[in-house]
């Protein structure tokens, strides 16, 4: 499974940025222009956290 295009599957466009430490993912919606953002130590990690964001701001639109 490739969470990065999953969640362009949905509308974003993702933007993944290696820093010395961390890693950080960012969505935005290409319509909506919601964006969502989350850190990890690696892409997996960074991306599965978007993911879940992204999942509860779908089931939660006033959260988003």
């Amino acid at each position: 499974m490739d969470l990065k295009r999953e969640i362009e599957d949905q509308g974003y466009q993702v933007l993944v940025h290696h820093g010395p430490h961390l890693v950080v993912a960012t969505a935005v919606h290409q319509k909506t222009g919601v964006t969502f953002s989350a850190t990890g130590n690696c892409d997996r990690t960074a991306l599965n956290f978007l993911l879940g964001l992204i999942s509860l701001g779908l089931s939660r639109p006033e959260a988003a």
